[in-house]
């Protein structure tokens, strides 16, 4: 799994050539459900419905998560989380997990929680990086996020410490 991860990094496929955004952001996908598959997580591979491209979703204790990806140069912004928080927000008890290599924005993090119904928790490239250098877990990471998101109202923090990772 490192080697995979740390190719897409490089923008590299697995047979070290290069790749253009698009095939990245379908490798980083595809690596995602491979990481959660290794640790028995129940995953459902990407689909679209009506009007709505869902990158994956996961059944992780007893409740599904749709999964954004996103493999972009910098952080996701808001108008990418207000589009995944719609997509949420449309399903019966929906729950987000949006996955962002390169983090989010303090204002979008700071808009997407501000006067709403908590949702979705967000990962970035640090907590991937936990993982693959076997620090933690896929599902301590997910516990200790939605523990912070479910008991403190916080949706972007530190697996380890819990602290918020935009202040």
């Amino acid at each position: 799994m490192k080697d995979i991860f740390l190719n897409l990094f490089n923008g590299r496929d697995q047979d070290e050539k290069e790749i253009n955004s698009p095939k990245r952001g379908y490798l980083f996908e595809e690596f995602l459900r491979k990481l959660f598959l290794n640790e028995g997580i129940e995953v459902t591979e990407s689909f679209k419905i009506v009007g709505e491209q869902i990158d994956g979703a996961i059944k992780y204790d007893g409740e599904h998560y749709i999964i954004e990806a996103k493999w972009h140069d910098k952080w996701s912004a808001s108008d990418d989380l207000y589009q995944f928080a719609v997509k949420v927000e449309g399903k019966m008890y929906g729950r987000g997990i949006f996955i962002s290599i390169n983090g989010f924005s303090p204002d979008s993090v700071q808009a997407l929680t501000t006067g709403k119904a908590l949702k979705t928790i967000l990962v970035d490239g640090g907590d991937l990086v936990l993982i693959i250098e076997n620090m933690y877990t896929v599902k301590e990471m997910l516990n200790s996020k939605i523990k912070a998101a479910q008991t403190m109202g916080r949706i972007y923090v530190n697996p380890i410490n819990m602290s918020d990772k935009n202040t």
